[in-house]
């Protein structure tokens, strides 16, 4: 059980203490188990505090068994969001991307988009607009084939949604570099906007002292 302000801190730390098979020596030589480096695969859910119990854990294995461990070479993390309302939100994702040449952390990611949208400096207008542009657009299986138009209009509303500075200026240029580096292959766009979405849902819960 988790406090939404702390998801990501907490997942990455797991993640980072998790034992590496790859790291085990004997007679100081990397022993690798099967030739296989370790993954880890982990399911979150986020719910109503009046869902019960029994629901919310049948759904967190769900998440980790059929969802995070489904992944090619696994080292996944997958998060459902049951709503009150009854809609379910789903996102898969590695535990890291690469991006600038080198690999980041997804839960720094969230950690950062979360404050900037709990603390009003950007505005979550970019997330609604987008998914009214693009979920029509989306075929079965998620994907949108023009990846470069989702780019660029990405940056257009996350532009419009920024509330501009010359000191904060490198902020959204790092922001919107990380989202895409994160926003491709294997992430389809609807798994994309369902980690938007699930990151709006929670800077609308979570309260970070100024």
């Amino acid at each position: 059980f988790i406090n939404l302000n702390h998801l990501p801190t907490v997942l990455k730390n797991i993640r980072e203490k998790f034992p590496d098979f790859e790291e085990i020596k004997i007679d100081n030589k990397k022993i690798i188990k099967d030739g296989i480096p370790s993954t880890a695969s982990c399911g979150v859910v986020i719910a109503h505090y009046k869902t019960p119990l029994s629901d919310v854990l049948n759904w967190v294995r769900r998440m980790e068994k059929e969802e995070a461990k489904k992944v090619d070479g696994k080292n996944s993390c997958a998060i459902a969001v049951l709503k009150h309302s009854g809609e379910i939100v789903k996102t898969i994702f590695k535990w890291k991307y690469c991006s600038d040449n080198k690999t980041t952390w997804t839960t720094d990611l969230m950690d950062n988009l979360i404050k900037m949208l709990s603390r009003d400096i950007i505005s979550s207008n970019f997330i609604t607009t987008l998914n009214r542009e693009f979920l029509p657009l989306m075929e079965q299986d998620g994907s949108y084939k023009e990846g470069i138009i989702v780019e660029k209009e990405l940056e257009r509303l996350l532009k419009r949604s920024y509330e501009h500075s010359k000191k904060e200026d490198k902020e959204f240029e790092k922001l919107l570099m990380n989202l895409k580096a994160f926003y491709s292959p294997p992430i389809t766009l609807r798994n994309f906007l369902s980690f938007l979405n699930i990151i709006r849902f929670i800077a609308r819960e979570v309260h970070y002292a100024d």
